[in-house]
């Protein structure tokens, strides 16, 4: 008995945490989003190219063994020799393609790094919109229910009325349609419900078990952070495509002169007769040479005249952009603006609200207005919670896009 009066306790407190968080969901969708794991592997092909592009860098170094045997040998010498040999070498010129890759590769693993982190942010955000449109809808839906069944009272008051001659067939039939505009916003909301939530947890790659949402926390501690261009990821992004062909056409440049190389080489041989490796041969030396084709200048001036053209459409793309952001910029914070102030005029509406429903519900008790009058102040409550409810996720969402557009955290912590 005494256990069973345990769990009956515990109960209450087991469907409590049978709820999704916010938290939670984001953590899984980081997880195992597709969009992120692309992402993800995209910077890890650019490192890898950045760690080849290093590594081409590196003398070239050999080392080779051989074995020599004559079948026919009419010389008094054995058949069989044997060497052991190491080598390295390593050219430098004005236009070496591997140190330019180097550098290209460097830019590359930047801008990677950078998408990356735009692809997370990016899914963030969807997933907190997803999150914020679920919980908007499930609000609207208990005051469409609660709405529904105060219209419900009102149609069974009103053919009451009816019956005692004090109302016509009009008011009844207009509560009638009152009910069923109640039926029908009630099914609509429903269904969006069950359209936001199957766009929520595919975001998140989650079974939805069908468990409510933990509500979120409202402040109003909130500051527009100032608009900063040089620390946008998308103006840094296209910053290093500026770089990027900045140093291609460094290298086209380069290309109009003559190409000058300068090599060197060592090798070290060990060899014998019958693997006694009791010969040595060494050899180094440095070599410098120039060549310069006669049509050269002719070519190279279409290849930098392509690689100036490259870099003058980055310059263009970042300039529009900027004034995009800009543009994009103003554009929410007015909006958040104006949603603040319609927050701050429907939480005085629903003030008022509640005020006329308490002075309704005072009349009421003293008989001085009908039940009918009393659940029409109920509903009115009702539309002004909706409202309110509705504008105040919509704040919370436009915050969050003007974090997404400065590349910050999204709710400070993703």
């Amino acid at each position: 008995m005494k256990a069973l009066l345990i769990l009956i306790i515990l109960i209450p407190f087991a469907l409590n945490a049978q709820q999704y968080t916010l938290d939670d969901l984001m953590n899984h969708g980081l997880a195992n989003s597709l969009s992120s794991q692309q992402a993800r592997l995209g910077n890890d092909s650019s490192q890898s190219q950045l760690n080849s592009a290093r590594i081409n860098l590196f003398p070239e170094a050999t080392l080779s063994a051989g074995l020599d045997n004559q079948f026919y040998n009419p010389l008094p010498v054995s058949d069989l020799s044997s060497n052991i040999g190491f080598s390295i070498s390593k050219s430098i010129s004005l236009t070496d393609p591997s140190w330019y890759q180097y550098r290209q590769s460097r830019l590359d693993v930047q801008s990677s790094e950078l998408s990356l982190q735009g692809s997370i942010s990016n899914l963030v955000y969807q997933i907190f919109a997803a999150y914020i449109d679920v919980l908007s809808k499930e609000k609207q839906h208990k005051s469409i229910s609660d709405n529904l069944k105060i219209q419900t009272r009102i149609l069974d008051q009103s053919n009451v009325l009816k019956a005692q001659g004090r109302i016509t067939d009009f008011d009844v039939k207009q509560n009638e349609i009152a009910v069923l505009n109640s039926e029908i916003s009630l099914l609509k909301i429903q269904n969006d419900i069950n359209k936001s939530r199957m766009k929520l947890f595919a975001l998140v790659r989650l079974q939805d078990e069908g468990y409510e949402l933990a509500d979120l926390e409202y402040t109003t501690e909130f500051t527009v952070p100032e608009l900063s261009l040089e620390s946008l990821r998308e103006i840094r992004i296209l910053e290093q495509e500026i770089k990027k062909s900045e140093l291609t056409l460094s290298q086209e440049k380069m290309n109009f002169l003559p190409k000058l190389t300068l090599s060197y080489n060592f090798s070290r041989r060990v060899g014998g007769e019958d693997f006694d490796f009791d010969t040595y041969n060494t050899t180094h030396g440095v070599s410098l040479t120039a060549s310069y084709s006669l049509w050269n200048h002719f070519r190279q001036s279409e290849t930098a005249k392509r690689a100036k053209i490259s870099k003058q459409m980055n310059q263009l793309n970042l300039i529009d952009k900027s004034e995009e952001i800009a543009q994009e910029y103003e554009t929410l914070k007015r909006e958040l603006e104006y949603l603040l102030q319609l927050n701050d005029l429907y939480q005085q509406k629903y003030e008022q609200a509640q005020v006329q429903l308490r002075t309704a519900e005072e009349r009421y008790r003293f008989g001085m207005i009908a039940q009918l009058e009393l659940d029409q102040t109920r509903a009115e409550l009702l539309e002004a919670d909706i409202a309110k409810n509705a504008n105040t996720y919509q704040v919370l969402l436009s915050r969050e896009a003007i974090n997404l557009l400065l590349s910050n955290k999204i709710l400070g912590k993703w």
